[in-house]
């Protein structure tokens, strides 16, 4: 909420500064290069990673594993965007030889990291200076509301499968147990939120979508 607004804020709060911004995902760094051309000039923006080697404009938008393609001496502002994948050792080390840069990390999920390696992260950005909630987001208008529902699904049967395909057919697409858990979610949220709610249930087999469909 806000992370890709304030990033391209930043870009023109400081005309004359050069910004590298990084992201680990291809698809978040081709959104920013398109934002800050439509909105600064494609003369500005440079993009290095999803196949493009553009490091020389004052504005680089960057894929986390090209980092070392760009201009890491001439940089006044690093800024990462889901920056609790900063600390992975390659990009950790890439990260490690800026030396003049300001450095800002944004991230829905700064603690977490399966390795543990929080701290490194807070070693090269700093700890957290702004958070916002979900629920400032929510009363701002910038998010929908979100209602969870909570299911246990501990009394279900188990089995061993040798062979993924069928674990995947008898304990998911076939399983009526649960099939018929996802028929009662979808009862209990008819009642909570009114009969006008739309409701798009993804499934990754053909066959999981007829037996879902019979309930």
């Amino acid at each position: 909420y806000g992370k890709s607004y304030l990033i391209i804020q930043m870009c023109k709060m400081w005309p004359n500064a050069r910004f590298i911004i990084c992201c680990p995902y291809t698809e978040v760094i081709k959104d920013f290069y398109a934002s800050l051309s439509a909105q600064l000039g494609m003369n500005q923006v440079g993009m290095v990673g999803a196949g493009r080697n553009n490091p020389d404009p004052r504005i680089v938008c960057c894929v986390s594993n090209s980092l070392k393609k760009c201009k890491l001496d001439k940089v006044d502002f690093f800024l990462f965007d889901e920056v609790h994948r900063a600390a992975a050792p390659e990009t950790a080390a890439t990260i490690s030889t800026l030396e003049n840069a300001r450095m800002y990390g944004f991230s829905a999920s700064v603690k977490g990291r399966a390795d543990g390696s929080d701290l490194e992260t807070e070693a090269m950005f700093g700890p957290v200076i702004a958070r916002s909630e979900y629920c400032d987001a929510q009363a701002s208008g910038a998010v929908v509301p979100i209602h969870v529902f909570v299911y246990s699904c501990k009394h279900f049967h188990n089995c061993e499968y040798k062979l993924t395909h069928a674990r995947d057919r008898n304990l998911i697409w076939r399983n009526e147990e649960r099939n018929l858990l996802i028929r009662r979610m979808v009862d209990d949220a008819y009642d909570a939120l009114g009969p006008e709610i739309h409701f798009l249930t993804s499934v990754s087999r053909v066959d999981h979508a007829v037996h879902l469909g019979k309930h």
